[in-house]
């Protein structure tokens, strides 16, 4: 039977929006070729690192679940990826496969927004075991409940940097920067700890066709607080949602913002890209959503 990518679910909310989803289990597979043969005279699997990896339109709805530094996974609040059965003609069925996270965690990759374009979240869950013996995934046969419906969009509204607010922005490009992987001990094959060993290091890629203000963040850099804000189309695709400010999502940085590059070629309109390298405050997250 045939089976597409259907949603995902954290605890109660489902991620709406989803475009895809990889569910990944990561066997590290030994085999090595000793003496007296060509061949491997055994072969071992050494450990099994299961993730979930999959995209998201609904910005609001995950990273209100996530937050910009990620969010744990438990028994109450688990992840299930799901996969939808396609019955014989083609048409979407009510069963399918899920894969289920009973602990770990969830957390916001990259976010991604151009001029006139749908933002998108890249999300990965990581998962471990209580013990390095039970089974940090689940999967099998699953009913497959409902979506949610997918019209719930924003695109990129403004920009501000250091205090500088550019106009005419075109890409915008946020890597969260949790650097969390998994670590096992005792030769476990599942990996038994969460780990941010470098720590959370945000970055903010952005492309404006304002580059009369490149000279403001100067050579060396502006300090200052940065805004990334975020308009909502209307629900139905007319133009955007009524009460626009009340519908934006707003992310707010702090740290040192830098041009990096002002480049052209031809008699094509030349751009500027600016680097906003965030740092800690000692109270608030280098990166919040407001």
């Amino acid at each position: 039977m045939l089976h597409a990518a259907y949603s995902v679910k954290f605890g109660e909310t489902v991620l709406a929006g989803t475009t895809n989803i990889d569910s990944q289990t990561n066997p590290e597979v030994d085999a090595a070729v000793g003496i007296g043969s060509q061949f491997p005279q055994f072969a071992v699997v050494r450990s099994v690192k299961p993730r979930i990896a999959f995209q998201s339109r609904a910005i609001d709805a995950a990273l209100t679940a996530l937050g910009t530094t990620g969010a744990a996974i438990s028994d109450t609040d688990n992840l299930v990826a799901n996969y939808v059965a396609m019955t014989a003609d083609g048409s979407i069925g009510t069963t399918g496969r899920a894969y289920t996270l009973d602990r770990g965690l969830v957390m916001p990759r990259q976010l991604q927004v151009a001029h006139r374009s749908d933002a998108v979240l890249d999300i990965e869950a990581l998962s471990y075991s209580s013990d390095g013996v039970a089974s940090p995934m689940a999967f099998g046969a699953a009913t497959i409940a409902a979506l949610t419906r997918d019209n719930i969009r924003h695109t990129l509204k403004s920009v501000t940097i250091a205090g500088v607010t550019f106009d005419c922005n075109t890409q915008v490009t946020i890597n969260f920067g949790i650097n969390a992987d998994t670590l096992g001990c005792d030769s476990d094959l599942y990996d038994t700890h969460i780990i941010k060993d470098s720590g959370i290091t945000p970055t903010i890629d952005v492309t404006s066709y304002d580059v009369e203000k490149l000279e403001q963040l100067t050579l060396d850099g502006k300090r200052g607080a940065s805004t990334i804000v975020l308009r909502q189309y209307d629900d139905e695709g007319i133009g955007f949602a009524a009460g626009v400010d009340a519908n934006d999502i707003t992310l707010t940085a702090r740290g040192i913002a830098n041009f990096q590059s002002h480049s052209g070629q031809g008699p094509q309109t030349s751009s500027g890209t600016i680097r906003i390298t965030c740092d800690w405050d000692g109270t608030n997250a280098p990166l919040i959503l407001s």
